[in-house]
């Protein structure tokens, strides 16, 4: 991955983006599940964070599906990350899970099931890491607010996933241009994407063992935003954008 300094002083930007870099900073969570031919099934949450990451793998063994009822009418969780290797979510999986916003989908999931997301009130922004899931029956239902966001290269998409838009998720850091670097104090760069998607600017100071922090969301209106924060001198800081 390239990075950029500029006039000596430790700022550099992690020029890969997208939400597939996402690193749940999630509280431990506990899971209830079912193994079946060495196979997990996550079967329900009795943690207390609203940010949740379903695991990889549990007992090294592979989790592979998000089962019936799993989360639904959750009022506890808030977000939720599947790993690449959930290839389905079963029916009523989070449906009616009343704070629930943000849903970030890695892989290409096979399949959603039968009101898997729905009457989740404040459902905003489902992230899509691959080609569109075949849907069961009212998969969205009286989700009014919720738009499905999938990301360049991406095949299948079209202008709506069931019953909810769909978006280009295509951020990215410009790095020419006056309004890269420092100026007055201040270390900047503007992003330009597709209109009015959402963002989140990262920074860490270690890419060995990165702990990354989120400075700011962001809308990009009209296909642009611009993010600056007070110059420091001292460790390098590097910067990186993903979904909220």
């Amino acid at each position: 991955m390239p990075y950029f300094r500029t006039h000596g002083r430790a700022r550099r930007i992690a020029a890969r983006t997208g939400f597939l870099l996402l690193t749940a900073t999630a509280a431990r969570a506990q899971f209830t599940y079912e193994t079946n031919a060495g196979y997990i099934t996550i079967t329900g949450y009795s943690g207390s964070a609203g940010a949740v990451a379903i695991p990889d793998t549990v007992n090294e063994l592979p989790v592979t599906t998000i089962g019936l009822n799993a989360f639904a009418g959750s009022s506890i969780v808030t977000s939720i990350t599947i790993p690449g290797g959930v290839s389905s979510i079963q029916d009523y999986a989070f449906q009616d899970c009343s704070r629930l916003t943000n849903v970030t989908i890695q892989g290409s999931s096979e399949s959603l099931g039968e009101e898997a997301f729905s009457y989740c009130a404040n459902l905003v922004n489902l992230f899509f890491g691959g080609s569109p899931p075949s849907l069961g029956y009212d998969v969205f239902a009286g989700d009014d607010e919720a738009t499905a966001y999938y990301l360049p290269g991406a095949i299948g998409w079209s202008t709506n996933l069931d019953t909810i838009p769909t978006a280009l998720w295509n951020p990215v850091i410009q790095t020419a241009g006056g309004n890269f670097g420092f100026s007055s104090n201040q270390f900047g760069f503007t992003i330009a994407g597709a209109a009015n998607i959402p963002v989140v600017v990262e920074a860490c100071t270690n890419l060995a063992n990165p702990i990354w922090i989120a400075l700011q969301g962001a809308t990009l209106d009209n296909g642009a935003f611009f993010f600056s924060e007070p110059a420091t001198n001292g460790a390098a800081r590097f910067y990186r954008i993903s979904s909220p």
